[in-house]
């Protein structure tokens, strides 16, 4: 749990896995021809996207471990920061 900006008490990590899983599984239905790409599952890939690890490379090793494969290290990045800036959108609104 997190206090927010107004003092009020948040479970942090229930409202990240919420937003990564709009925006992940948007990009990941796209996709769905590959049998490895499953949904985006907060138990176990939230803590691969938060934990120690800056969130575009993790973003990108995650859709990598999924099957998508990129044609170069600079789309896998471009296509990270995408991917967190759609996150980043969906949990400001």
């Amino acid at each position: 749990m997190t206090l927010d900006i107004d003092s009020v008490l948040t479970d942090l990590s229930q409202v990240q896995a919420a937003t990564w899983a709009l925006a992940l599984d948007g990009f990941l239905t796209g996709r769905q021809q590959d049998s490895r790409l499953g949904a985006f599952d907060p138990h176990t890939d939230l803590h691969r996207l938060v934990d120690g690890v800056r969130t575009p490379w993790a973003v990108s090793a995650l859709l990598q471990e999924r099957g998508v494969d990129f044609p170069d290290a600079r789309t896998a990045q471009r296509t990270g920061r995408e991917l967190a800036r759609r996150q980043q959108t969906v949990l400001d609104r």
